[in-house]
């Protein structure tokens, strides 16, 4: 899968950025004025901040461009944008995140932020200090017919998330998740979710510490399907319009893209993130309710806040024993001290942060 990186109006594959860091590393300038320099919106721009190990990492989708789908007969269809980030050292999947359930959408059709009338969220993944050193995001876009019932259950799960993705469960048993409560929903609208054929699944790896991996950076990535070749079509890009053609205008060819955002800035509004997924995937092990019924979630949240905060707090403790016996000016000594300050900006409940 091809990932692009805007470095001023240019789009530069992985391939090409790593190219130049080896080859030519002098021309290469990764600072936030290069990144930003041609994506202004307006006057005024608000930059990226820096991420990585023991910072905040927010993972945003910014835009989204259907190309030739939906295909069909009428050339419209309902639109389900999924995602899910997990750790390579986890073996098990993690829930999928519902981003946007959109009715209608049409071929060629830009999608940015959701409307204020409408529901959705581009959160894909947030950490208020990130710990997992290497990771896998994936981002998937399928084009069926839903039941409006479903439109009508994920309308009020966005609304109780406030900013945070909804979350579905693997398999056909139908958990609908949001911040404060769980649903199941009829089985037939359960199996929807997960008989759809992706149009468009890519996979994005975020490496920090896995040798031979290039680390990420902060600001916009485009991903794209491995037959669309950015730099030998000459496209550019514009942090509000999009992926531009050569002569400016916006790219209104057949193959879809997404792009995403990486940003280091920590944001007090997400972060029932970690606990909300973390629920998520428990909930076939634990759940036991009937087709069309509600149930709190307040008491399973508030268990996995503090089972979180269980795990952050007995990591931080092991590194503070550490830390005693290191020289306080050495480098070891402040690669670990960084790490254990992220595992307590992680903590969420008042009784651990005040231990």
């Amino acid at each position: 899968m091809p990932l692009y990186r805007p470095v001023g109006n240019q789009l530069l594959s992985k391939e090409r950025l790593t190219e130049l860091e080896i080859t030519a590393p002098e021309t290469l300038d990764f600072s936030e004025k290069n990144v930003l320099e041609g994506l202004l919106l307006g006057d005024e721009q608000v930059a990226f901040e820096p991420i990585g190990l023991n910072k905040a990492l927010a993972v945003e989708i910014r835009h989204i461009y259907t190309g030739e789908h939906p295909k069909g007969a009428f050339w419209k269809n309902d639109m389900l944008v999924t995602s899910a980030m997990r750790s390579i050292a986890t073996f098990n999947a993690r829930p999928r995140a519902v981003n946007f359930l959109k009715s209608n959408v049409k071929k060629n059709t830009n999608l940015r932020n959701p409307s204020a009338t409408e529901d959705g969220t581009p959160l894909v993944f947030y950490a208020q200090a990130l710990t997992e050193e290497n990771s896998v995001l994936d981002i998937e876009i399928i084009f069926q017919r839903f039941p409006e019932e479903l439109f009508q259950a994920a309308s009020s799960a966005f609304k109780a998330a406030a900013g945070v993705p909804i979350f579905v469960t693997h398999g056909l048993s139908g958990f609908l998740l949001a911040a404060g409560s769980v649903s199941k929903m009829a089985g037939s609208i359960g199996e929807a979710l997960f008989d759809g054929r992706p149009i468009f699944k890519e996979t994005v790896e975020l490496s920090f510490t896995r040798g031979g991996s290039q680390v990420p950076q902060e600001g916009f990535h485009i991903l794209v399907s491995d037959d669309f070749d950015l730099e030998a079509e000459g496209c550019t890009f514009d942090a509000e319009q999009g992926v531009l053609l050569r002569d400016g205008k916006e790219y209104d060819g057949s193959h879809p893209y997404v792009v995403i955002s990486l940003d280091g800035r920590t944001n007090e509004a997400y972060k029932e993130f970690v606990p909300t997924a973390a629920s998520a995937a428990l909930l076939e092990s634990f759940f036991h309710i009937g087709e069309g019924q509600q149930q709190s979630l307040d008491v399973v949240m508030d268990a996995v806040r503090l089972y979180n905060d269980h795990q952050f707090k007995r990591k931080a403790d092991a590194i503070a024993e550490r830390l005693t016996t290191m020289d306080p000016q050495s480098a070891d000594y402040q690669r670990l001290k960084e790490k254990y300050d992220a595992y307590l900006a992680n903590l969420v409940t008042d009784s651990f942060k005040t231990a």
